[in-house]
């Protein structure tokens, strides 16, 4: 039985967050160095309206009527796709989502706190 399943792989380069893979069934990769969400964006709408949201820590997809298994690779995190369990799969993204917007805000207020300090 097909189902979603994620997988710690690291990168040939040891980088954590510079690389995505996207594999059809018939394993032909596309890859792009991760130079912007919307870079990457215009290489998933490619092979089938999959919206990557992430960082080093989450790797989040929405499922568009996919017919064939993905496979997504961000960093050492990785995720196989097939269209099985989409509504699970898609919570468990949006809490992923959820922790790494707030993660980004904590760093901004950081970040901020810096700034001040050393003004």
């Amino acid at each position: 039985m097909s189902k979603w399943s994620t997988n710690e792989m690291p990168t040939s380069s040891g980088h954590t967050n510079d690389i995505i893979e996207v594999k059809r069934q018939d394993q032909t990769p596309i890859t792009s160095l991760q130079a912007s969400i919307d870079a990457m964006q215009e290489k998933l709408d490619e092979v089938g309206k999959i919206i990557y949201i992430g960082s080093v820590e989450q790797v989040c997809l929405q499922l568009f009527d996919i017919q064939d298994e993905f496979r997504v690779q961000v960093g050492h995190k990785a995720a196989t796709c097939v269209p099985k369990n989409v509504e699970k799969f898609q919570h468990n993204a949006k809490k992923n989502v959820d922790v790494f917007q707030s993660s980004i805000g904590q760093l901004d207020a950081r970040v901020g706190k810096l700034l001040e300090d050393t003004t």
